[in-house]
């Protein structure tokens, strides 16, 4: 007995009337004919293969425009913001350089539009351009308005193109720039934003869903395949017994391994035939690529980029998940915007990554140091109470000591600490404002501090 049925003898062949050379001939027209269909099956796996990293690329091209779109939009609203609080010309001409030179908006608009088939996608990917187009028009408009109080010629003629009506011509100048801050920093416009913000990220999670599917088909192609030769090997193997053992070592062996890691979401061992080889070392290519992106992704959506530390949103999640036996410390920078004044924006870098890496140094393991944005950084301590206050201050104190130590070159810097305990709040909002309202009072008491929240039961 054959592994997959009764090898049939020369003899046996002829007793039932079926002439060898016939067999042969039979044999060489299926062995021919399977082959034929296991070469077209593999050039359609590498088809797959290419048709699959084509999708890759389409995928990384979005979610990079799309950051690209949402850093730029983020660029354009910090410096009209500070052109309109400070006067700073460099504000206003960055804000020009961004919006007519480099133009990234445009650029990132541009890919995603290429990329993104007509529908959902791209609608909410347009409505987000066109909702940034009048949001930029609502900027300029505040540093129009800015540029007239502050009596900035060299900024009107900038802003040239941009007319102010006879309501704003009226205005006395300090009613100006109370018109221009608010433009910029009220609630309209941060709510504007988040509009804007909100369609680019349905835009590309309705892509990333079309991705995810696609690559889904991609894998259930890639098995059909896979199946298919199988079928085509056993085929050849009841023709020719030689021929199917070699098969079963260079190709079914390789097949069945891949087949299994594919369902197991595993890397391919490379083996058997170069074919196989081949194939599998185009899918693990693949594989990796798609794990790194999935895990920079994570990476990038729990991670404040500058600093390494976990960002807000990380920070939320933790706050929901774990509320019990945990002490909140929210942390500003004391007079950070002068270090930034002062000795400009890499040296603030600098200071941020300092601060991060002595909560690092300071605090446990256990602990979870993040960065809310700016100055502001908060740091959640475990299986701690109201009673170890001492380990708190003890924290901070080494901290400070670190952002004392002037070896570096860099500016010494002092931090105002607000600090709560969870055994005092109901939930996690609650504790948050307790932290939030310790460190409004060291504020108030002329910030480098630590106070604690006094439960009032």
């Amino acid at each position: 007995m054959g592994e997959h049925g009764p090898v049939v003898s020369a003899e046996e062949s002829h007793r039932k009337g079926i002439s060898v050379q016939l067999v042969a001939i039979i044999g060489i027209v299926l062995v021919t004919a399977l082959s034929c269909f296991a070469i077209v099956t593999v050039f359609q796996v590498l088809d797959a293969v290419g048709n699959s990293q084509t999708i890759n690329d389409q995928y990384t091209e979005c979610r990079t425009a799309a950051e690209e779109m949402l850093e730029a939009s983020d660029l354009l609203t910090a410096q009209s913001r500070m052109y309109v609080v400070t006067g700073d010309i460099r504000y206003l001409q960055k804000y020009l350089e961004e919006l007519t030179v480099d133009d990234r908006r445009g650029q990132a608009i541009t890919v995603l539009r290429e990329n993104l088939q007509e529908g959902t996608a791209l609608d909410e990917v347009n409505t987000a351009l066109d909702l940034s187009n009048e949001l930029a028009e609502t900027e300029l408009h505040a540093m129009k308005l800015a540029a007239a109080a502050y009596e900035d010629e060299v900024a009107m003629q900038l802003l040239s193109t941009i007319e102010l009506d006879a309501k704003d011509e009226s205005m006395p100048t300090g009613q100006k720039l109370i018109a221009a801050e608010e433009a910029v920093l009220g609630v309209n416009y941060e709510a504007q934003k988040l509009h804007i913000d909100e369609h680019i990220e349905r835009g590309i999670a309705e892509f990333i869903d079309t991705y995810l599917q696609k690559r889904q088909d991609g894998e259930a192609l890639f098995t059909m395949l896979l199946n298919r030769m199988i079928i085509v090997i056993v085929a050849s193997m009841i023709v020719e017994l030689i021929a199917g053992l070699c098969t079963i070592v260079l190709v079914i062996r390789p097949l069945s391994s891949f087949v299994t890691r594919i369902r197991r979401d595993d890397p391919l061992v490379p083996s058997g035939a170069s074919e196989m080889r081949y194939f599998a070392d185009a899918y693990n290519v693949m594989y990796e690529a798609n794990s790194k992106k999935t895990a920079g992704l994570r990476y990038a959506a729990e991670h404040d980029a500058l600093t390494g530390l976990s960002n807000r949103g990380a920070f939320d999640d933790f706050m929901a998940a774990n509320h019990e036996r945990i002490a909140l410390l929210l942390i500003d920078v004391d007079h950070f915007k002068l270090i930034n004044d002062q000795y400009g924006h890499k040296m603030g870098d600098d200071v941020l990554k300092k601060v991060a890496n002595a909560l690092l140094t300071t605090f446990r393991s256990s602990d979870v140091p993040c960065r809310f944005g700016g100055d502001e950084f908060a740091v959640i301590m475990t299986r701690i109470d109201n009673k170890h206050r001492d380990v708190v201050v003890e924290r901070i104190t080494g901290v400070r000591e670190l952002l004392e130590d002037g070896s570096d070159g860099m500016p010494l810097v002092t931090i105002s600490v607000g600090a709560a305990f969870s055994g005092d709040a109901k939930d996690e909002n609650e504790l948050f404002q307790h932290a939030d309202a310790a460190l409004y009072q060291v504020k108030e008491s002329g910030r480098n501090g630590l106070v604690f929240h006094e439960y009032q039961g």
